[in-house]
Formats: C-alpha cells, sequence, structure tokens
C-alpha cells in the first residue's frame, strides 16, 4: 500500500508526500464514490473497495483525511 497523506491502518501520521504515484493506482478519499473508477479524479470511498479491485503488487493511494473502522482483511493478493 503506498499511504499518501496519512497512514490508515495504524494511525500514524505522513507528511504531505511527493512521490511518483504509479499509472493505474487506485485511489480513495473520503469524498469518493465506490461506484467511481478509482482514478485520481474519480476516487473510492471505500478502502476495503479499493483492496478488492487492487491488482497484485498494485498501489492505493489514500487522500487526506482520518478513515474509521476499516476492515482489510487480508492484504495479499497473488
Amino acid at each position: 500500500l503506498f499511504l499518501a497523506d496519512q497512514a490508515i491502518a495504524s494511525f500514524h501520521y505522513l507528511a504531505t508526500t511527493n512521490y511518483t504515484i504509479p499509472s493505474g493506482a487506485i485511489f480513495v478519499a473520503l469524498y469518493g464514490n465506490d461506484s467511481n473508477a478509482g482514478t485520481q479524479a474519480a476516487p473510492l470511498r471505500n478502502p476495503k473497495t479499493a483492496l478488492d479491485r487492487v491488482k497484485a503488487n498494485g498501489t492505493i493511494v489514500f487522500r487526506a483525511g482520518s478513515y474509521y473502522n476499516v476492515e482489510l482483511g487480508s492484504i495479499r493478493k497473488n
């Protein structure tokens, strides 16, 4: 997982980042919608939805915000 702006599962704050985001990354934002494509322009809302959609060795970018009560289950992708 690529954690931009805030770490989700551990609740440790990360400063604003300036990394190149890989092509095909899935985006999650508090203002997103799970019917969106998961792009930067149309992010998903739920981290679990992003986890279900990301490919093996893929990247999930979490936009700034606090994500509470998130249950991701297993994050191993084959």
